[in-house]
Parts: structure tokens; sequence; C-alpha cells
């Protein structure tokens, strides 16, 4: 383009605001409509040079690169895994929608991660999220390990025992 986006942008403004200053000058002599040209041309002209702006901006965005487009696919079939491979983290007593997110994004995704984790590992991914620590924390691993071995009868007698996710 011959001219920058912001030099374009400069133009557009100054030409609809002479144009809003002719069109004043225009009322307050009370001219017939043969001696609105002006203002009128400045307003198309403005208007066609804030459209040129635009285009010039539109114009000017990066295209992918081409290494990026080529690995989209793995990226998108990763995260597809991921989402395939993650446990319901809910089913920990304690750890509820938000917990699960936090937990999630943190990358610990199933119950076997989470019970491989250390209760310090748990607290830096629920701080990273931005929230509070849970008083269950202390027993997401071992649920998360009964849960990973798919004892289901194991864990809901556990959590009979928790009260909240903790221990008495």
């Amino acid at each position: 383009m011959f001219l920058d986006r912001t030099m374009l942008t400069v133009t557009s403004i100054t030409a609809l605001v002479a144009a809003l200053l002719f069109a004043q000058v225009r009322v307050a002599q009370g001219a017939p409509l043969e001696k609105w040209w002006l203002p009128a041309l400045l307003a198309v002209v403005g208007l066609a040079v804030g459209a040129l702006a635009w285009m010039d901006e539109r114009l000017e965005q990066p295209a992918a690169d081409e290494a990026e487009v080529a690995s989209l696919p793995e990226q998108v079939d990763a995260a597809s895994e991921e989402a395939v491979a993650a446990d319901d983290l809910t089913k920990i007593e304690g750890v509820g929608p938000k917990m699960s997110a936090a937990l999630i994004a943190a990358g610990l995704t199933t119950f076997a991660k989470v019970a491989a984790a250390s209760e310090d590992e748990l607290r830096t991914a629920i701080e990273a999220a931005g929230m509070s620590l849970a008083p269950s924390i202390s027993t997401w691993a071992e649920q998360a390990e009964l849960a990973a071995k798919g004892d289901w009868d194991a864990l809901a007698a556990l959590q009979d025992e928790l009260k909240g996710g903790r221990r008495q």
C-alpha cells in the first residue's frame, strides 16, 4: 500500500471531521442542497480511506507458518487423546468440577497420575489455577489409587469413613 495504515486512518478521520465542519457551516448559512457537494465529497473520501485502512490491516495479518500448520493435526490428535484418556476426577471426594479442571490443566488427567502425585504437586496445581487449597487434599492420592485400580467398593468404603474427604 502506498500509505501506511496510520496515515490512512489519520486521513480518514481528518476528512470526516472536515465534512462535519463544512456541514455545520452549510446549515448555519441555510444553504440550498446544491451547496452541500463539498461536505458530501469529504464524507465519501473519509469513509473510502477508512475502508482502505481497515482492509490494509486485514491484509497485513501474518499467514500461518507452514511448520505451524503441519503440526496442527499432531496437536489436535494429542489433545483428543488427552481428553479421551482423562478420568472423571470428581469421583474423588473433595474434588469438584473446578478442582478437577485445575488438576487436568496441570497434567494430572487420570486417577493414576493423581495417585502418583505428591501432596505438594497437588497443592501447586491448585494454586496455579488461583484456587484456595482444599482440606481434603491429603486423601486425594489414596482415593485416586483405589479408583485407578478400579476398586470402586474399596473407594466407596474409604469415602464412607471420610467426612468431606478428610479423616476424622
